[in-house]
């Protein structure tokens, strides 16, 4: 990104003008000394330099040392910062968690409080309450009890807390992290907690006020309200600041939060939810060059322990931040065409989750009336609730929910029915509508029931950041680096005071002895713990071949006009890149039904033969009309788009929407601009690389290792009857572990429980459960053990085998499963030089919270290969901590990994440093967060699950279940399996031809051409 003209290398930074008074800057202690961190340019610069040097001086020696670090340094040095006071702390070495990050202010903590922690549970007839509004405010009812007197404006709440005060044993020596809430009290030298609330242990205090509304399904005498009960099941634990313990470390943290979130005003709703640390820059966001966003300063606090010292971390970067009064119709606007200005990829494909992600809990105001407007004469669902313009503005509501407008539903008014943009058009606000926006979802703003509005009606209520905003990380990166200097310095710790005294402005128990500024160390895309293993990217830069490609365009119906101006632009837009060269000539055929889709295969005369079978293209584009179409109808196309090209042609293929499509190409500086995230993905499945590895190294031997992926992909509920599931396995075919070309299994989904109870069952009755093991893993290995032997003459692999599961799998499956690989590798590779196949198994799960702890006392020469234990890859995941500073690493990780057999011997954090550096060579993004032979396996079994869409979304009446004799109901799973094989093995064109007999069998669904490439992304 070219930096703009009128940002110049010399520009002044201002310091930042908080938003909160200035009274709170006295309560830092007038006798506090700091030492500074900072290069000596930043030094002259700094007004708060000369301040702080009147009371600390460093040595010659020490000043040499502070040093910042440039750009391109893989790792920042150790600093040493000493207060004038003797005493010593160490700042060690730091990098941002944000790729946006300026700097940190890190304050050492004395005097600091005892502390009495109470679990509480909050219920509603013997059930956990789960929301987090009605928790807070039952906990808030109940701290007001006259006995809580003693203990007022020292009592504070902390809900979803992750650490239980009150022991649970489990029988299979497991523990599973259960949600709590806290009650925090600060204690004086004088009071007696335990026997102060000796009264509340073990007693269910209902609350007088409080109580939960229920369902309308659930109404009933209670007139829909059910009482709420706090309990106190025991005793607290008294926790003293010389203790050092976790427990202690995050009350603190809460504390801190609590109190620097606070208002002075004593509101419900101020400090109901989690609000972040903004500040803007010189009085106002910087607006972003390209975007219509603004930048802020925000600061993350932490709380840590280093060398018996607490020390209160204010972590600073950059974010795009959504300003008050902003019409949210705007910031999707900008938001989409931001994100496919930076990405060159179509919002569209995946519209409906990456919208939600942006907008929904959105703070906004909503003027076209109130969201408590009863129900009537409305049978639609979700029940759309009419606006009303009398009712006064809506003072503050969260977006819960997008819906596009036809699923939202019609309002009924007397005898004619409205859509929700109709309706207040004739009844309502008519003037802020804008017909520029009847393409975006309606949002749900209501609180007990639905009520559906135009995000043109909603404006942004206060400062907000922009979420999903990692397409903005390169400008405010820039941004970031033209504000480094003093100014930088100063705004910092302005604002790092500003916090400091909000949190001491209530009650002041944070007494700081010193402060430290440390720059920001410019980082790379990627974080790891291990730099010396982490590869460095850069873009190929290869002569390549031309590309044939072909394109299937698929109208809305016959009176659509087609591809017309489009299809001028695709071509200029493919001739114009320079990612991937393609043929000059570019055959097109233009469709418009899945029905004629399959009719033109059956045909060697008509188009899709004649013009693009015939010419043999490595690329196949499908351009998809979305008008008028549903979610189902367009997967219907595009899969059998897919199906064609991966089977018939055995071309790359890739699907897009044509409306998404032409905005990207026709750009507003009309200059053509085809995507580029498409452009990337068709050349890394042709078999380039998107990134060359400078560095390749490996945390292990990588010359033996065969990192394997597994998944299994279910049917969903929709399914037909029996409809079998997919079971792939990638491996990798290199040593640099990117390519993991793949072999699918096609099996039963579901098996009868063979132990069932005699007792509770009857004789005849069949109970199913869902197949949890690999039915076919022994044949599919075999052909990765091949592909092996063909490389690497005489050389038994160690198998690193990654088992995607939705629980914890059984010992049973787990050790047939690692039977088959041994059988697998032995059938192969035997040979007199051959040595037996070692295979370390990996369960991977998600937000599992089973935790399986490995004595790290017994040396690396003495693990069992048979011990169990858990590991995450969270502690080296870019920003894991961000939200969750609340949660332990293995609790903040999305994905789990169980290690159910080792012979490798690994230890848990050489296997999740070995799984980082795995995840570290994905070519699509910095990082993945899965395992990545993992993320491979599941995509390639639900693209085989498509093939078949006929049985496995239960589309028989429609064209593809008819035109492959598909039988409507199937006798049990083995007929539903011969009948996806014999269609799958075969040729599918010629079996549907009568009197044709079927192609010889083939080893994998697809074509010949394909079995070598990743087709399947």
């Amino acid at each position: 990104m070219a930096r703009p003209s009128s940002r110049g290398k010399n520009r002044t930074f201002l310091p930042v003008r908080s938003r909160t008074s200035d009274k709170s800057n006295t309560t830092e202690n007038s006798d506090t000394r700091s030492s500074v961190t900072t290069s000596n340019s930043l030094r002259a610069t700094s007004p708060l330099w000369e301040e702080s040097s009147a009371t600390s001086r460093s040595s010659p020696s020490q000043e040499s040392e502070l040093t910042q670090r440039k750009g391109g340094a893989s790792g920042p040095t150790p600093i040493e910062a000493k207060a004038q006071n003797g005493n010593s702390a160490i700042i060690r070495s730091w990098k941002p968690q944000s790729k946006t990050g300026l700097g940190r202010v890190t304050y050492k903590l004395q005097n600091l409080p005892i502390l009495y922690v109470l679990e509480v549970e909050v219920s509603s007839e013997n059930q956990q309450v789960w929301s987090r509004k009605l928790r807070l405010m039952a906990l808030k009812e109940f701290i007001e009890d006259p006995d809580f007197e003693p203990f007022s404006n020292r009592m504070t709440i902390r809900l979803d807390a992750r650490e239980n005060i009150i022991e649970r044993q489990h029988e299979d020596n497991t523990t599973s992290a259960k949600s709590t809430n806290h009650l925090i009290v600060q204690l004086r030298t004088e009071d007696e907690p335990e026997k102060q609330l000796e009264k509340f242990f073990g007693k269910d205090v209902e609350l007088r006020f409080m109580q939960k509304q229920v369902k309308q399904s659930e109404l009933s005498e209670d007139n829909g309200h059910k009482p709420i009960v706090c309990t106190i099941p025991k005793a607290g634990k008294l926790l003293r600041p010389e203790d050092y313990t976790s427990l202690y470390t995050a009350s603190l943290d809460h504390l801190f939060r609590w109190y620097a979130r606070k208002p002075d005003s004593e509101s419900e709703s101020s400090y109901e939810f989690d609000i972040d640390f903004i500040d803007p820059i010189t009085g106002h966001g910087k607006p972003l060059a390209t975007h219509n966003f603004e930048a802020y300063m925000r600061h993350r606090p932490t709380l840590e322990i280093s060398d018996n010292i607490y020390c209160l971390h204010l972590d600073f970067d950059l974010v795009p931040v959504l300003t008050r009064d902003t019409s949210v119709a705007e910031v999707l606007k900008n938001y989409l065409l931001s994100h496919d200005l930076c990405t060159g990829l179509s919002h569209d494909l995946k519209t409906p989750k990456r919208i939600r992600s942006v907008l929904c809990g959105l703070q906004v105001t909503y003027s076209g009336g109130s969201t408590s407007a009863p129900t009537k004469d409305i049978g639609t669902r979700p029940k759309v609730i009419c606006p009303s313009p009398i009712t006064p503005m809506l003072p503050s509501c969260y977006i819960k929910d997008l819906r596009p407008a036809r699923e939202v539903g019609r309002i009924s008014k007397g005898k004619k029915t409205y859509s929700v943009r109709q309706y207040i058009a004739n009844f309502g606000d008519k003037g802020r509508l804008n017909s520029a926006y009847e393409h975006f979802p309606l949002a749900d703003i209501g609180g007990k029931a639905s009520y559906w509005v135009p995000l043109e009606l909603l404006d942004v209520s206060r400062e907000q950041i922009l979420k999903k905003s990692g397409h903005l990380t390169a400008e405010l990166s820039l941004l970031g680096s033209e504000l480094s200097g003093g100014g930088l310095e100063y705004a910092l710790r302005k604002s790092a005071k500003n916090t400091l005294g909000r949190a001491n402005s209530k009650v002041e128990i944070f007494q700081t002895t010193g402060s430290v500024f440390t720059c920001a160390i410019p980082r790379s895309s990627v974080i790891s713990k291990w730099p010396e293993t982490t590869p460095k990217r850069t873009l190929t830069n290869r002569p390549e071949d031309k590309y044939k490609i072909a394109i299937i365009y698929v109208k809305a119906d016959e009176r659509s006009p087609g591809p017309k101006t489009l299809e001028q632009l695709i071509r200029n837009g493919l001739a114009e890149q320079s990612i991937i060269k393609f043929e000059s000539q570019i055959p097109i055929v233009v469709t418009s039904s899945v029905q004629d889709l399959i009719r033109q295969q059956t045909d060697m005369g008509q188009p899709i033969m004649s013009h693009i079978y015939s010419t043999h293209p490595q690329v196949l584009l499908g351009v998809i009309e979305k008008k008028g179409r549903d979610k189902a109808r367009y997967e219907e196309i595009a899969s059998e788009i897919r199906r064609f090209g991966d089977r018939k042609l055995g071309a790359i293929t890739v699907c897009a929407q044509k409306e998404s499509l032409a905005r990207l190409l026709e750009h507003r500086d009309n200059r053509t601009a085809f995507p580029t995230g498409i452009l990337r993905k068709i050349k890394f499945m042709l078999g380039s690389r998107l990134w060359d590895l400078k560095n390749p190294s490996f945390p292990v031997n990588a010359d033996k290792l065969m990192v394997v992926g597994a998944h299994i992909s279910h049917p969903g509920s929709g399914s037909t009857q029996y409809c079998p599931s997919v079971a792939a396995v990638v491996a990798n075919t290199d040593k640099q572990f990117v390519d993991y070309p793949g072999s699918v299994g096609i099996q039963i989904s579901a098996e009868e429980m063979a132990d069932k109870d005699e007792e509770k069952v009857c004789k005849d009755e069949h109970i199913y459960v869902t197949q949890p093991r690999i039915l076919n893993l022994k044949e599919m290995m075999e052909q990765h053990f091949s592909a092996w032997k063909n490389k690497n003459k005489n050389i038994t692999p160690d198998v690193l085998f990654y088992r995607n599961a939705f629980s914890p799998v059984s010992e049973t499956t787990s050790s047939k499963e690692i039977q088959d690989i041994r059988d697998a590798c032995e059938s192969v590779l035997s040979s007199p030089q051959a040595t037996s196949c070692r295979v370390t198994y990996v369960v991977v799960t998600k937000n599992l919270r089973i935790h399986h702890k490995l004595d790290v006392s017994v040396p690396h020469t003495g693990i069992d290969p048979n011990a169990k234990f858990t590991f995450t890859t969270s502690k080296w995941q870019s920003g894991f901590t961000s939200g969750k500073e609340h949660l332990t690493p293995d609790d903040g990780a999305k994905y789990q990994y169980h290690v159910a057999h080792n012979d490798l011997l690994y230890e848990p954090n050489a296997l999740a440093q070995l799984t980082c550096s795995l995840n570290l060579r994905c070519q699509f993004g910095p990082m993945s967060s899965i395992a990545l032979p993992v993320m491979y396996a599941t995509k390639l079994s639900r693209r085989i699950l498509s093939y078949f869409r006929h049985l496995s979304h239960k589309d028989l009446n429609n064209v593809q279940g008819l035109a492959r004799a598909s039988k409507r109901v199937f006798s049990d799973g083995t007929e539903v399996l011969k009948h996806v094989q014999d269609f799958l093995n075969g040729d599918p064109l010629r079996q549907m031809r009568a009197g044709d007999p079927p192609d010889q069998p083939k080893s994998l669904p697809w074509h010949s051409n394909l079995d070598d490439k990743m087709f399947y992304l």
